[in-house]
């Protein structure tokens, strides 16, 4: 039952495979690295999108925005510590060559986490589940996570 659940998750969950691996690197929030058993797939997970170290969003400084992409690495870290045992969802690749997919650990969907969390924004350039919405607003008005630390910055991050 779980299993068919998450896979409804997925975007066009037809086309999508399961792997089982390890998590071997976490790029940052939005990004990591997991070992099967016969490959590492970079994995860009779905439905989320975690402020960047690196980027500027419109009225924020380059300091505000590493400090809070530091924090979302952070949580992943957290959430994913090294030799971590997850399961991804596949659903296609980008045009990067990264897997976009969702990603469990025991039994719990990362993407939902991290938004209800207040860690991360909605990815909403492609279809998403609904109920991130709801996490999303729960969040902001109890100033979770990021929301917390720079509400402004995440307003202007999270349109």
């Amino acid at each position: 039952m779980k299993k068919i659940f998450l896979l409804s998750l997925v975007v066009g969950c037809l086309n999508a495979q399961s792997y089982l691996g390890k998590v071997v690197k976490v790029t940052d929030g939005d990004t990591i690295n997991v070992q099967t058993k016969n490959e590492i797939l970079k994995v860009r997970i779905l439905f989320i999108d975690t402020p960047e170290k690196d980027s500027i969003a419109t009225n924020t400084s380059q300091k505000e925005m590493s400090g809070l992409g530091a924090l979302a690495s952070n949580y992943a870290r957290s959430f994913f510590p090294i030799g971590s045992d997850v399961e991804v969802l596949a659903h296609k690749k980008d045009r990067y060559g990264r897997i976009l997919g969702v990603v469990v650990k025991d039994g719990v969907n990362y993407s939902y986490q991290i938004v209800k969390d207040g860690y991360s924004c909605i990815y909403k350039k492609e279809g998403y589940p609904m109920q991130l919405e709801n996490l999303l607003d729960r969040a902001k008005q109890l100033q979770l996570g990021l929301w917390g630390k720079n509400f402004r910055v995440m307003e202007a991050l999270c349109y």
